[in-house]
């Protein structure tokens, strides 16, 4: 089963220039980590495979969906990816942006139908990513990932049949905006998911947000259900050490050419969190 969301993947070429590069966003490291090793299972999905990667958890002030900063190589790998994320709050935070034009989906039309918010597209220069963002007064959060897909109807079924989201609202062709429902408050999250006609599929060191990372409680089931909606390229599972806890991963290509990531929960996990959150 399918818990939840916990991160973002944004590839960098400077672990600690992203940590810094998240403050004036928001964010706060939770956790750095240098030099694990990079399993060769990964190399399919890999543009630049080597032994080992560093990685980096951040979170927004307000919370919403972390952003895992993730170091593969010195140079990030075309084409850009996909999603971005849509931040809110940046009033406060005071951070300048760059103007970002892009020929995929018009982002701010699609926040406005979808959401009723009022967004702009920006170019984060000191992450090399793209960001929507709304300038509201409040604490800055990811309110939800965008997704841009030329698959729009298979990666809407591998959402809403592989993944479980539920399908909150959409325009049939165009966007549909998912939410995933989670028993732990903090791993709930918010899809949009966009047609375009211009999306390569991306690799985990592509330049931008590449992957999205779920919570799982049964990696073999999952990985099997997603298989039969689309996922395709799933790599072997493989463990990882992580801030102190061992983790076990799975990786795979959705319809729409972005990459989807699952961890695998342990009983005990899910029940601490389950405190927490009660």
């Amino acid at each position: 089963m399918i818990l939840g969301m916990d991160h973002l993947a944004l590839s960098v070429t400077d672990i600690d220039a992203a940590v810094a590069a998240g403050q004036p966003l928001g964010f706060d490291a939770l956790f750095v980590e240098r030099n694990l090793p990079n399993p060769e299972c990964k190399r399919p999905l890999l543009i630049d495979h080597r032994a080992f990667h560093d990685v980096a958890l951040l979170r927004a002030y307000g919370g919403g969906t972390a952003i895992e900063a993730v170091r593969h190589a010195r140079r990030l790998a075309a084409p850009r990816s996909q999603i971005m994320p849509l931040l809110c709050g940046q009033r406060r935070s005071g951070a300048a942006f760059g103007g970002f034009n892009t020929a995929g989906p018009d982002w701010p039309a699609i926040c406005r139908d979808a959401l009723g918010v009022t967004a702009v597209m920006a170019e984060w220069a000191a992450w090399r990513a793209p960001l929507c963002l709304v300038n509201e007064r409040a604490e800055p959060h990811v309110a939800a990932l965008l997704v841009a897909t030329p698959a729009w109807e298979k990666d809407l079924m591998f959402w809403r049949d592989g993944v479980s989201a539920t399908i909150a609202s959409h325009e049939p062709g165009r966007w549909a905006l998912l939410k995933l429902k989670s028993p732990v408050a903090a791993w709930q999250g918010t899809v949009l998911l966009a047609r375009t006609e211009n999306a390569a599929s991306n690799y985990l060191d592509s330049a931008g947000f590449p992957c999205i990372a779920l919570w799982s409680s049964a990696l073999a089931e999952d990985t099997d259900r997603l298989r039969k909606f689309g996922g395709s390229s799933i790599i072997e599972p493989f463990t990882l050490t992580v801030n102190g806890r061992v983790l076990t991963v799975i990786q795979l290509r959705a319809p729409g050419g972005w990459l989807l990531e699952l961890i695998q929960l342990t009983r005990k996990t899910v029940a601490g969190q389950l405190a927490l959150s009660s």
